[in-house]
């Protein structure tokens, strides 16, 4: 159940959806309540701990985007050094295949260097 929406500026809290999961936490408990003071209690514990799930998944949510903002500028970092090996190697696609077949004849290949080759093949669609 969503209890908090990701918007522009942080976090939004649906207070219905927080109310119907304390009332589920409570409405069995409010059953067996004899006086006011226990159903007031009850409820009282149900919406703190509803509370404590809506700011759970806000905090969850808030993790999400700032992994998803990270993997994005590691994206674009890649994709931009993709783009300067293959200008050094002077965009010829036969010239970055014979640089990887270089790396992966030598004693020990450096793999992601290979890998860094490929996507720059990649890149240039070839």
């Amino acid at each position: 159940m969503a209890h908090a929406f990701n918007i522009l500026n942080g976090v939004a809290f649906d207070k219905a959806a927080i109310m119907r999961r304390a009332y589920e936490h409570a409405r069995f408990v409010l059953m067996l309540c004899h006086t006011a003071a226990q159903r007031n209690e009850q409820r009282s514990r149900a919406l703190r701990k509803a509370w404590v799930e809506a700011k759970s998944e806000a905090y969850t949510l808030r993790q999400r985007a700032e992994q998803e903002v990270r993997t994005v500028a590691a994206l674009r970092a890649r994709a931009a050094e993709s783009v300067n090996l293959a200008t050094s190697l002077g965009n010829d696609a036969a010239a970055i295949r014979q640089a990887i077949a270089s790396e992966n004849y030598r004693d020990r290949a450096n793999f992601a260097a290979i890998d860094r080759l490929q996507a720059a093949l990649n890149q240039m669609g070839a």
